[in-house]
């Protein structure tokens, strides 16, 4: 397993990057560790560490030109805590595959304020509750995470979320040395559903997770927490009207949800008893009735499994059943369709929409 050597190091290639940055090549070398790069002189504005086996970015010198780290495909599990005056000018950091899992791991990304372009995609921190907005949140020049633009609704989301006392309390847990690692789903929603003396039930606390998700504010995510440690079931009052809207969304969903669990775990109905047999008699006065009525509900079977039929190829032409999806997943299909969402439209007038397209 090579070293990172002075003859190792000024032995790799120099070459321009798609940036036009001065970069140095250490792909593939099997690195271990990082060392002895004060040789380089701070002369190269880019570092290619990627498909190498460090496992922690540490032991960084000060390189006030580097503006582009890649560390791809490592195992690194912790960052360097001084990481942001190391690199006070890195506008790029790609961290792709690695084995960073916690908020508290990528603590001191935040710190990075010149980022630009960061990504973490491949590491089990992505999957954390809030971990977007977190990020976002403290690094205001960050144009792109994990190779998704990030939008203006983000952005006041994200401040929104900083000024919580849920984000604050967090955040002072993870970086006080006492404080222990807690999962952003314990200090969430989740926290808070059980907080209070009321037995919540598991479509309240999917109510309420739904509408802490959907606050716009800092002040509606206070008033929903302040409600709920006492016990009580916010109202939607608390809400504004976008986010009403959104709310009555997400709970047809819970609704048809439960539904659907409901109809999938009740006992299959025991078939009723065959008739007895009526008398030759009876068989022959009713010939004449059962042949003259076969005639006109024979049409009105037709009708209805022509009419079924009708329905069921709609869901086949299109492979979806639009009855099953979210608000959310509705308004992005009609939007794909180029056709223009209704403000204010429920889940079956979404439905109907998507139907009659």
């Amino acid at each position: 397993m090579p070293r990172l050597t002075a003859p190792f190091i000024l032995s790799r290639p120099i070459t321009y990057s798609p940036l036009l940055l001065r970069e140095i090549d250490f792909r593939s070398s099997s690195i271990p560790s990082l060392e002895n790069l004060l040789i380089l002189r701070d002369q190269l504005d880019s570092y290619d560490f990627t498909d190498n086996d460090l496992p922690s970015l540490t032991n960084l010198p000060r390189l006030t030109r580097c503006k582009e780290i890649n560390l791809s495909s490592n195992v690194i599990e912790a960052l360097q805590s001084d990481v942001s005056s190391r690199l006070p000018n890195l506008e790029i950091l790609t961290l792709t595959d690695n084995s960073l899992k916690t908020i508290r791991s990528i603590l001191p990304i935040l710190s990075c304020t010149s980022l630009r372009y960061l990504s973490l995609l491949g590491n089990g921190v992505t999957g954390k509750k809030y971990y977007r907005l977190i990020i976002i949140g403290h690094l205001k020049n960050l144009k792109v995470l994990d190779y998704k633009k990030i939008t203006s609704s983000e952005r006041e989301k994200s401040s929104a979320f900083l000024k919580s006392s849920i984000c604050t309390d967090l955040l002072s847990s993870l970086k006080s040395s006492s404080g222990t690692e807690e999962t952003l789903e314990e200090v969430d929603s989740g926290a808070l559903v059980t907080a209070g003396t009321r037995s919540f039930t598991v479509s309240d606390k999917k109510l309420i997770k739904s509408m802490i998700s959907l606050a716009s504010t800092a002040s509606v995510i206070d008033a929903i927490q302040e409600y709920v440690k006492r016990g009580e079931m916010p109202p939607r009052s608390v809400l504004g009207e976008e986010d009403k809207q959104e709310e009555k969304g997400e709970k047809e969903d819970i609704i048809e949800e439960e539904d659907n669990n409901a109809e999938a775990t009740a006992p299959a109905p025991t078939p009723a008893p065959a008739p007895a047999p009526a008398s030759k008699k009876r068989q022959r006065s009713t010939s004449n009735v059962s042949a003259t009525s076969s005639t006109s509900e024979g049409s009105g079977k037709r009708s209805r499994s022509n009419s079924a039929a009708s329905k069921k190829s709609k869901t086949v032409e299109t492979g979806v059943d639009f009855k099953k999806l979210t608000v959310v997943k509705l308004k992005e299909i009609i939007k794909e369709k180029g056709i223009e969402v209704p403000k204010k439209a429920k889940k079956a007038d979404l439905v109907k929409i998507l139907e009659e397209s």
